[in-house]
């Protein structure tokens, strides 16, 4: 039997310069490592994001000069890093979202950076 496929749309790796920001706990920073036309995973400070809740992203696609505020996503998956803590270190989480409702301007900008990937 063939793997069922998880996603409508297929996700591309981003390269440097796309960033959200979002308030869970506090304002934090978090690095986008790839895009799709229905959602994004980025990597964030541990800080346990209920999956199934929303949250509010504001997203900067900095070589595009894009900036989305208030973007509204389902956490659909968040689960640790697989990286050689450090002592000290900070844990991180990966973190997947799908978006609820992107504007017909955002997704013509958000196909035309996939691509551009």
């Amino acid at each position: 039997m063939a793997p069922q496929k998880r996603r409508k749309s297929s996700r591309r790796r981003v390269k440097t310069g796309v960033v959200a920001l979002f308030k869970q706990g506090g304002t934090q920073l978090a690095k986008i490592i790839d895009v799709s036309e229905t959602g994004l995973t980025f990597i964030y400070d541990e800080n346990e994001i209920e999956l199934g809740s929303s949250v509010d992203l504001d997203v900067l696609f900095m070589k595009e000069d894009i900036f989305w505020p208030h973007v509204q996503c389902a956490i659909v998956s968040n689960i640790m890093c697989r990286v050689p803590r450090q002592q000290g270190a900070v844990r991180q989480r990966r973190c997947c979202v799908r978006f609820n409702n992107l504007t017909p301007r955002q997704l013509s900008q958000l196909r035309r950076v996939i691509h551009q990937q």
